[in-house]
């Protein structure tokens, strides 16, 4: 059986959403989850492990963005190498 559920409405700015919105994106969450651990940690202890939960997401998300960004200058790196040898060699 399915829990009730209720809605709440939350006026704010189009860019306050779109902030939330993203926020939740990168943390890999829906923006219902995101809200409802904000509020409930919130309402909880500050510094409660949901913050930590969210924070270990974010550090993973941009770890994962150097390391892509790193393989992508990398491999324009190799190509620079790879295009001047063909130059050199008259090609």
């Amino acid at each position: 059986m399915e829990a009730e559920t209720e809605e709440i409405v939350v006026r704010m700015t189009p860019a306050q959403k779109a902030s939330i919105a993203e926020t939740a994106k990168v943390l890999g969450v829906s923006v219902d989850e995101f809200v409802r651990m904000a509020v409930i940690d919130l309402g909880s202890a500050p510094g409660a492990s949901v913050w930590s939960a969210l924070l270990d997401r974010y550090e993973a998300s941009l770890d994962a963005a150097i390391r892509s960004i790193d393989e992508t200058v990398e491999g324009a790196r190799q190509s620079r190498i790879r295009m001047a040898e063909f130059e050199r060699a008259g090609r």
